[in-house]
């Protein structure tokens, strides 16, 4: 009975889950490219602050997501939710030892490294810890008066060969099924005196088919190169925007 109890909870927090997806898909970032004004401006800022947030639910989908045990729900049941998702870091945490990290923080150092190198920028600020809130009111609260860049991960997952909610084309939601690791980044500049956004940029970035078992095999070492694959592609993808080239394209 307990276990039936834990598998029904794990199965709403599937659907939940699903919810939020659908709608951090749907807000998927616009492209705003920056005015060279602006950028002139950028460089004879007093500061400029870089920051991140908070990671979301890093999505493992697949039909063995959810144990099969539940007399309520079935093996059937078990597989249709596992398919839109669980919470993988958790999954990965407690079914295999292995943890894994956001890109985005490594990819908010490679960005600003390319600011320093190549626009030769001495006024940047990096934030560390992760904000909880890319509100402007928020942001305007803690850095008054100048410019910061945002890094936001907007979704990560494992997909396993269950549903994804694919945000290609902005305009609308698709399902289609396959096995790989996707990451979906936006970056922006704003300016805190009037919350007008000055650049924004997205990045997504999905691997070729992979297996789960050889993606979790070595203690998850072929993951977790992947996800450093998607910090350096995205980083790369997100400077070139902001020097008014197109996306990548998957």
């Amino acid at each position: 009975m307990e276990k039936e109890i834990q598998m029904n909870r794990k199965m709403l927090a599937s659907i939940v889950l699903m919810v939020v997806v659908i709608v951090s898909y749907g807000c998927a970032p616009a492209l705003i490219p920056i005015d060279k004004e602006d950028l002139v401006r950028l460089k004879n800022q007093p500061e400029v602050v870089a920051v991140h947030y908070e990671s979301p639910i890093f999505v493992y989908s697949g039909s063995d997501a959810l144990p099969c045990f539940s007399l309520l729900w079935g093996c059937p049941a078990s597989a249709f939710f596992g398919a839109l998702g669980v919470d993988g870091r958790r999954l990965l945490k407690e079914r295999y030892k292995i943890e894994v990290e956001d890109p985005t923080p490594a990819l908010k150092t490679k960005f600003l490294a390319n600011l320093t190198l190549e626009l030769k920028l001495s006024n940047l600020r990096p934030i560390d810890q992760a904000l909880t809130s890319d509100g402007f009111n928020d942001i305007k609260k803690a850095y008054k008066g100048g410019m910061v860049f945002d890094f936001k991960t907007v979704a990560w997952r494992i997909n396993d060969g269950g549903l994804i909610f694919s945000t290609h084309d902005w305009w609308y939601l698709r399902f289609h099924r396959g096995k790989y690791v996707w990451y979906l980044v936006g970056g922006r500049l704003m300016r805190t005196e009037d919350s007008k956004i000055l650049w924004q940029g997205v990045c997504e970035f999905k691997t070729p088919d992979i297996e789960r078992d050889t993606l979790i095999e070595n203690d998850g070492a072929l993951l977790k190169t992947k996800l450093q694959e998607a910090a350096d592609t995205c980083a790369a993808d997100l400077w070139g925007q902001f020097q008014g080239k197109s996306p990548r394209q998957n």
